[in-house]
């Protein structure tokens, strides 16, 4: 298995090594990738053992602490040689190709799902403190008078209409009352049972209405 070294440190013991040579064994393990055979049932430790070993039979010294990485794919390995401000440009140099080949509906979608995501496990309070700091006390106030409203009458929607395809039916010429019955059928119920003037005693009863009102389609 390959395995890319991404932070390492010696054991340098030999006072003559100057710090220049020392850092040019520290780089010429940093960032390089090493083989090193290893089986299925091995650990990490195991693993991490095996890659110290091979290092320090690589370099000459031993290894007082050491990270890496499994490499699966090594066709970039020999190119991966930015350091953090490079590496920070390549990424912005990918999300401007991917924005590039956005249409603005993608695009929309894709900030809607970020920005939802990242406000939809803070409070209340804190929204409604960062809408006022950035747009005003009355785009806030407009916000959260909107989101109440909504929820009124999502509310006053589902009491009053709790399936979506009654209204399709009763449009089709079906009787309302009827539709609504059905549209019920699903929800536990006690009784005796009213539904628009109609009373069920029993399940059964309620059971045998429904019935009779499915042949009847």
């Amino acid at each position: 298995m390959q395995f890319q070294v991404t932070e390492v440190s010696f054991d340098f013991d030999d006072e003559d090594f100057t710090l220049e040579e020392q850092q040019s064994v520290v780089d010429s393990v940093l960032g390089n990738t090493f083989e090193v055979e290893v089986d299925d049932n091995d650990t990490e430790e195991d693993v991490a053992n095996a890659l110290v070993e091979h290092v320090t039979d690589f370099t000459g010294w031993c290894v007082f602490s050491l990270n890496y990485r499994h490499v699966s794919n090594t066709h970039w390995i020999n190119k991966m040689t930015l350091n953090k401000a490079q590496f920070d440009q390549l990424v912005e140099n990918y999300v401007c190709h991917i924005i590039d080949g956005l249409d603005s509906e993608t695009m929309e979608t894709m900030i809607f799902d970020l920005l939802t995501r990242e406000y939809e496990d803070i409070s209340e309070e804190d929204i409604l403190n960062e809408i006022e700091e950035l747009y005003g006390e009355e785009v806030a106030n407009d916000l959260l008078e909107s989101a109440a409203q909504w929820l009124k009458l999502s509310t006053e929607t589902t009491m009053t209409n709790p399936n979506p395809y009654v209204q399709n039916l009763v449009e089709m010429g079906y009787d309302e009352a009827d539709c609504r019955m059905i549209a019920s059928a699903g929800l536990k119920k006690t009784f005796p049972l009213n539904i628009h003037g109609r009373v069920y005693s029993t399940q059964q009863e309620y059971d045998d209405a429904i019935a009779d009102f499915l042949n009847g389609f």
